[in-house]
């Protein structure tokens, strides 16, 4: 079974050491609880996709249908 191609636009934020930035994104936002925390408050999103090079990702659509890759 294929996956599906990755999409979307990103908002890419310019960090100035990459690692201390993913630690310290994934300690604040935390990727599972994001899409849990959205999923309890009734937002319309997909299951967590796990694509090629260890990258992860979920649909969120806005009221008006638009779709948004969130990714990690």
């Amino acid at each position: 079974m294929s996956k599906p191609n990755l999409y979307g636009v990103g908002i890419f934020v310019p960090v100035s050491d990459l690692e201390r930035s993913t630690k310290w994104y994934s300690e604040m936002l935390g990727f599972e609880i994001t899409h849990r925390i959205l999923k309890e408050k009734g937002a319309n999103i997909g299951p967590i996709i796990n694509y090629d090079g260890g990258i992860r990702g979920f649909a969120l659509y806005d009221p008006d249908g638009n779709k948004y890759g969130v990714v990690h």
